[in-house]
């Protein structure tokens, strides 16, 4: 797997360094992965494919197919006009200005809590919340979770 992530890290015309940066390791990690030194750990790993989405997972962990993704409709690019999972249905437009004032708190006061994520447990059909992952715009990612 070394000479795979050699492969990214010269297919991609990117320094050790950029590359951990863009992994979001250390740059001492990747010179020992680099090096055969160190085997990379299964969060390494989700890393480096979550870092570069256009790389082929089987060719990374296997070595088997081609490096990169099939097609270029693999990862299609969103045009600007498109709408996302999280475009606000409701935002300001002419035809729509937003309403600044403040609409009544409809929450119940046992609900109401000041931090920004407080984990609440609530059973559904014997079933409950074990994680919630919030990703980032910059391509990075937390795991929320007990």
């Amino acid at each position: 797997m070394n000479n795979r992530i050699k492969q990214i890290i010269q297919s991609e015309n990117l320094t050790a360094g950029e590359f951990a940066k863009q992994v979001g390791i250390q740059p001492g990690a990747v010179s020992h992965l680099i090096s055969g030194r160190n085997k990379p750990s299964l969060d390494v790993v989700q890393k480096i494919l979550n870092a570069f989405r256009n790389i082929n997972p089987d060719w990374f962990l296997f070595g088997a197919g081609p490096m990169n993704r099939g097609g270029n409709d693999a990862f299609p690019k969103r045009s600007i006009a498109e709408p996302t999972l999280f475009d606000d249905a409701n935002a300001a437009s002419e035809d729509n200005p937003i309403d600044d004032t403040p609409a009544e708190d409809s929450t119940s006061p046992e609900l109401k809590k000041t931090e920004p994520f407080t984990m609440v447990t609530q059973k559904c059909d014997s079933r409950e919340l074990k994680k919630i992952i919030v990703f980032y715009s910059d391509g990075t990612f937390e795991e929320l979770g007990r």
